[in-house]
């Protein structure tokens, strides 16, 4: 992928609040999406962060519950 289809990519994946809301989960997971996007296309970029590899809080909270957190179809409220 050429730069310019990266960057039309990234910008495809920005939320755009003119025309709706968003959740805090669509939000973060277009972020993840925009970030592995560069990793897959670009891990020269991507590995010159120093946080390239490093897992998000959130991403290490859920690790920690584990699938636990979900009891009888309702997410359980978080401690």
């Amino acid at each position: 992928m050429r730069n310019y289809e990266l960057l039309m990519a990234i910008y495809d994946r920005c939320p755009d609040f003119r025309h709706r809301e968003y959740t805090f989960d669509q939000l973060f997971d277009r972020c993840l999406d925009i970030r592995d996007m560069i990793a897959s296309e670009r891990p020269e970029i991507a590995k010159a962060h120093p946080d390239y590899n490093r897992k998000t809080d959130l991403e290490l909270y859920m690790e920690e519950k584990g699938d636990s957190f979900w009891k009888g179809g309702y997410i359980e409220k978080w401690n």
